[in-house]
């Protein structure tokens, strides 16, 4: 047995593809193997080979996008709502409706106190979304919108949860609003910050879409169970932005660290960091940096099944180090004056590795894997770049 079937065995046995999908990549070894063993047939069937693995990725990609979409649209429709009403462990069974859902807002104000270098917070919602942007007021705004679901307004009353802020004129040196889950209550947060101020962000939410804009901090840290997550225009030494099911953007970010990770949707990051490291388990991964901030900077950028591409700004004498490997799939690397160390495809697996000089005042390494997929690392200006 070659050892390109060998590796389609092991990926079904350790449930990395279906049954339908081996069987789809073994005809095209076996197409290849009945057209004869001269070299132009060899790559006729490794071409096919690797089409089915980036047709196999690029369905699982559409598929964790339409599940991310329809799971955003869902909880924007009052799905949260339904959850809310059910004890959380009981939260993943599709609930039967029976009462109303109302809605309660409230408004705090006040500001921060000028004697911290920096201001923590600290919001968590088990079910509803979080907003965070900053704007050039000099006082803070939070809105807490509380749907809650009651035979009636009145017994809904009886049921909002208490926020432990006063109204208006407090002064803080922080700002923690941190509830329990709460049956039959969904918590979503508008939270409007002043700029002049940089922040340690912690957000954590689920059921419900979580968007950072327009602030600056050290460390700005956001989870959410189901739902998207975008960040855009932060800058920040420490951006860590998690979620399980559901899409995430960081665009126009700067940070010494970024790291961005899913189970089930797709990963984008526009922006600059000495370290970006990006994981899926099923979607793409797309990385464009738009400057260099540091002598020597990297990208680290993994996903199961999906495709990942890595586009680069147009910068005068960078050094580019790349290492990328696909179990089923293609690797492209258009980089001007890029040298191979390795450029081989060996029992179904397709690895590059090599570098372009540079002047030495700027250098980038990316290192990239994916099981079921392709790889593209190339400069903005190529045939791959940023369509």
């Amino acid at each position: 047995m070659s050892e390109e079937r060998l590796l389609i065995l092991k990926m079904l046995e350790a449930g990395k593809i279906t049954a339908g999908e081996a069987a789809a990549l073994l005809d095209a070894m076996r197409e290849g193997d009945e057209k004869g063993d001269d070299d132009e047939d060899r790559e006729g069937g490794w071409a096919r080979l690797e089409k089915h693995g980036e047709d196999f990725a690029h369905k699982v990609e559409q598929a964790a996008d339409r599940f991310s979409r329809t799971l955003e649209a869902k909880l924007e429709g009052g799905l949260a709502e339904k959850l809310a009403s059910l004890p959380r462990i009981l939260a993943k069974i599709p609930f039967m409706a029976g009462t109303e859902s109302h809605e309660f807002t409230q408004e705090f104000s006040g500001t921060f106190s000028s004697s911290h270098p920096e201001v923590p917070l600290r919001l968590s919602s088990a079910n509803g979304p979080i907003m965070v942007e900053g704007w050039d007021q000099e006082h803070f705004k939070l809105v807490v919108i509380q749907k809650v679901r009651a035979k009636d307004r009145e017994t809904a009353r009886t049921k909002v949860v208490e926020i432990p802020l006063k109204e208006s004129g407090q002064e803080l040196d922080e700002l923690v609003v941190q509830l329990a889950h709460q049956i039959d209550v969904t918590l979503a947060y508008q939270l409007y910050l002043p700029r002049q101020f940089k922040y340690n962000l912690l957000l954590v939410a689920n059921n419900g879409r979580v968007s950072v804009t327009n602030i600056s901090g050290t460390i700005i840290k956001a989870m959410t169970t189901n739902g998207a997550m975008l960040v855009r225009q932060v800058k920040a030494k420490e951006i860590d932005v998690t979620t399980s099911n559901g899409s995430c953007k960081l665009d126009y970010v700067e940070s010494e660290t970024i790291r961005q990770r899913t189970g089930n949707g797709s990963l984008k990051v526009s922006g600059s960091a000495k370290l970006i490291e990006c994981g899926s388990t099923n979607g793409s991964v797309t990385v464009a940096p738009l400057t260099f901030a540091y002598p020597e900077s990297e990208i680290k950028l993994e996903t199961t099944n999906g495709s990942l591409r890595c586009v680069l700004p147009q910068v005068a004498g960078l050094g580019v180090s790349a290492d990328a490997s696909t179990a089923v799939g293609k690797v492209q690397v258009d980089i001007p004056h890029f040298e191979f160390s390795i450029n081989e495809k060996r029992a179904g697996i397709h690895r590059i590795s090599g570098t372009a000089s540079g002047d030495g005042a700027t250098s980038i390494r990316i290192n990239a894997k994916t099981n079921s997929g392709s790889i593209v690392i190339a400069r903005e200006e190529s045939s791959h770049g940023t369509k």
